[in-house]
């Protein structure tokens, strides 16, 4: 298993093309979803009793949660602040989600030496974080490929998935776009 950050995200760096093209042709392939699903739950299993997610914070670091009115309201009483003055104080519109409310600036500012200081009142979106806890996960293909550089336990699942399914989608055509 690789855990160090910089080795991840130049490792993600240099085989962005060969990921690109593993992943289109995976997505493609005759291989069922079931079955891609199940593998990405079981190298998830692998990978998180090896790495605990607590220890890195880089995501923290490199990507902002979504916060819907619950989430707010929860992290708000937390830090004991209104509703207002948390938004105010923390977030801005995310321009992707209309009504959602990312964070204005990164690492969060909850981050302290690499852990979370709201660990208990975090919002959904960091609970669920790195989006390939349960079966089904194919539909969240594209949130496993863009944390690849961010997460080891996500890097970890995606070389094991090339590994796994690596020789059974090479033969299929590449689309024209890609």
């Amino acid at each position: 298993m690789i855990t160090n950050i910089p080795h991840i995200k130049h490792l993600a760096s240099a085989r962005a093309e060969e990921n690109w093209r593993f992943r289109c042709r995976l997505l493609a392939s005759p291989i069922p979803r079931e079955q891609i699903s199940s593998l990405i739950f079981r190298l998830y299993k692998r990978a998180s009793e090896r790495i605990p997610c607590t220890t890195c914070g880089n995501c923290c670091r490199r990507v902002s949660p979504l916060f819907d009115a619950r989430d707010i309201a929860h992290m708000a009483k937390a830090a004991g602040l209104s509703d207002a003055r948390f938004e105010d104080r923390f977030l801005k519109l995310d321009d992707a989600h209309p009504g959602i409310m990312v964070l204005k600036k990164l690492p969060c500012a909850f981050l302290k030496n690499s852990r979370c200081s709201r660990y208990r009142s975090r919002p959904f979106d960091c609970r669920a974080y790195p989006h390939i806890r349960r079966h089904g996960n194919t539909r969240r293909m594209t949130t496993l490929f863009s944390n690849i550089g961010i997460c080891p336990i996500v890097f970890n699942v995606w070389e094991g998935l090339k590994k796994e399914f690596g020789a059974r989608v090479a033969g299929i055509d590449e689309y024209d776009w890609v």
